[in-house]
């Protein structure tokens, strides 16, 4: 059951003030989320729930950081997760991972181009793209982000967020019209 706004800010003044059963209930209501939005980037089923639990231990260190005006509860969450995984990510080798559903794909490259190109071809070209045009695709289309929260938690501006997805539809566009 999800926790609703006001009890989820009760709970977190309660975890901020030292209460563990508090914390654990907003780790209940969290867990399958930020399970599945890492399982997106690692390949491994195991490293993902590590990095979970690291994500929790990490968030338990800090609860008391946590101040709700700089931004809601989940974004603080999800950029202490995606930190870990960018750390992950420079201190190790690792096979990119498929991030993007059909959907999402549809969604990015136009339609008529959809009818007629492989949609695991375009998933490749996607894993290929660099971060900083790979994220922000990612949070806009799959984790259905707002421009503010992507800019917040990539620490760039709104503008640079635009530009950076328009960026990256282009280069996609033009690798699928020329191949």
């Amino acid at each position: 059951m999800a926790i609703e706004y006001n009890n989820l800010q009760e709970m977190v003044e309660k975890a901020q003030a030292g209460n563990s059963y508090a914390f654990g209930e907003i780790v209940s209501n969290y867990n399958g989320k930020l399970l599945n939005f890492v399982r997106k980037w690692l390949h491994d089923h195991d490293e993902a729930e590590d990095l979970v639990q690291e994500t929790y231990t990490r968030m338990f260190r800090n609860i008391k950081s946590y101040d709700e005006k700089k931004g809601s509860f989940s974004l603080w969450m999800f950029t202490i997760a995606i930190n870990l995984i960018r750390n992950d990510k420079r201190n190790k080798t690792r096979q990119k991972t498929d991030t993007f559903s059909n959907s999402i794909l549809e969604k990015i490259i136009t339609a008529e181009d959809a009818e007629y190109t492989d949609l695991s071809y375009v998933k490749n070209n996607i894993n290929r793209l660099k971060d900083k045009y790979k994220l922000p695709i990612i949070y806009f289309y799959y984790e259905n982000k707002r421009y503010k929260d992507i800019a917040e938690i990539l620490g760039i501006s709104m503008s640079s967020v635009k530009s950076r997805i328009r960026r990256a539809k282009k280069i996609l566009e033009r690798t699928i019209i020329n191949d």
